[in-house]
């Protein structure tokens, strides 16, 4: 239990970096898809089976929808299980 309640914290602190930084650009790089994206979005995969503390992070959820919405990304990405 104190492992999980570590890893929210860390979601909460390194997801409002994040959040902050993806205010001001399309793409975590800048205007243009790259593959720190598909790095970093990856994990975006699970968030929600894995109950990451996501909700307040309105740009993460933004530029996360704008991925899924790539024909590159839907065909990389394998879909989490239901």
């Amino acid at each position: 239990h104190a492992q999980v309640q570590k890893g929210e914290q860390d979601m909460r602190r390194y997801g409002a970096v994040l959040d902050g930084w993806l205010a001001r650009r399309s793409f975590l790089c800048g205007d243009s898809l790259t593959l720190a994206d598909f790095s970093v979005g990856s994990w975006l995969n699970y968030a929600q089976q894995a109950c990451y503390p996501i909700d307040d992070f309105r740009e993460i959820q933004r530029w996360y929808a704008a991925l899924t919405e790539l024909p590159a990304w839907r065909e990389s990405i394998v879909a989490p299980p239901s």
